[in-house]
């Protein structure tokens, strides 16, 4: 059984988009490699004017994991929805992706 899970995009450093976005999705993995099938189309990714490319980072908060896109693909048959192959990032955390806390000392 596959389980949906909450997936963040995170913006780009070149422009690409310029906020996170959440889509749910359905993540599988096969020998290390991990394949994200967003429930988003094609047409939902163009009308917000981004688009995936290789390099960009993903985050599961539910299952603890942050990744780096490898691959985007589209599925072949209606809906076209949007699959990518992501590795396991192994950088530091994202900024943005945590709570930070700090403040002026007294």
């Amino acid at each position: 059984m596959q389980s949906i899970e909450t997936i963040i995009i995170f913006p780009t450093s070149d422009g690409n988009h310029f906020k996170s976005h959440v889509c749910q999705g359905i993540c599988t993995e096969c020998d290390g490699t991990y394949s994200i099938q967003f429930l988003k189309t094609k047409k939902w990714f163009d009308e917000r004017r981004f688009r995936l490319s290789p390099g960009d980072q993903l985050s599961a908060p539910e299952s603890n994991r942050d990744f780096t896109v490898t691959d985007v693909m589209f599925a072949a048959k209606r809906p076209k929805y949007v699959i990518v192959t992501a590795a396991l990032s192994s950088k530091a955390p994202i900024i943005g992706a945590s709570e930070m806390s700090g403040g002026l000392a007294s």
